[in-house]
């Protein structure tokens, strides 16, 4: 396997951290392993930006993103993809903030829906504070930000003959009261405009 890169400094790098990897993996560097272990970091390859680590990971996969935020093509070749929703919703902040245009903030309904009439506990017992405080990998969040340019994925299935299914990839064209319209970016209906209620 070739690197790409002439400067030594940045093969170096790569190459202690990849032997130090290996060295993490086979146990050899930490105290003994009963499950949970802390282990120092070599400074040489500990990022400058670390300080910021979503900054780290979004200037790295995005380089440029304040010039090129316009360009479609450029999101179809890169995407950020966390297991934890907390760090998932960081960088989508960061990378919100990171786009020149006006945001638009979409609300979940914070109310619930009465079994029977007159039934009044329910609302007593789930109040919308609470409501809106739920975070679950199976309900969208109850503060969606977007902004007109955005690259987005759908987490859930929507329209499978349109191509609107888990793991599409959009670009945001226009962001309405009710639905927003956008362009595919990573299906066989490439470029086609769609509209999501």
């Amino acid at each position: 396997m070739g690197l790409l890169s002439d400067d030594k400094e940045y093969v170096d790098g790569i190459k202690e951290a990849t032997f130090w990897t290996f060295d993490v993996g086979d146990g050899n560097v930490g105290e003994l392993n009963d499950g949970c272990v802390l282990v120092d970091l070599p400074p040489s390859i500990i990022d400058p930006m670390l300080d910021n680590p979503i900054a780290s990971i979004v200037h790295e996969v995005y380089p440029n993103l304040e010039k090129r935020f316009n360009d479609p093509s450029y999101f179809t070749e890169r995407v950020i993809l966390s297991t934890i929703n907390e760090v998932m919703w960081k960088l989508n902040g960061y990378v919100c903030s990171l786009f020149p245009r006006e945001e638009h903030v979409y609300l979940s309904a914070d109310s619930i829906s009465l079994v029977s009439q007159g039934n009044d506990s329910f609302e007593q017992l789930y109040l919308p504070e609470f409501l809106n405080s739920i975070n679950s990998s199976s309900l969208p969040p109850h503060r969606l930000v977007l902004k007109v340019g955005m690259p987005v994925m759908l987490l859930h299935n929507i329209d499978q003959s349109a191509g609107l299914c888990n793991g599409t990839r959009l670009v945001i064209c226009h962001l309405g009261m009710y639905a927003i319209q956008a362009k595919a970016l990573s299906t066989s209906n490439k470029d086609d405009m769609v509209v999501i209620h």
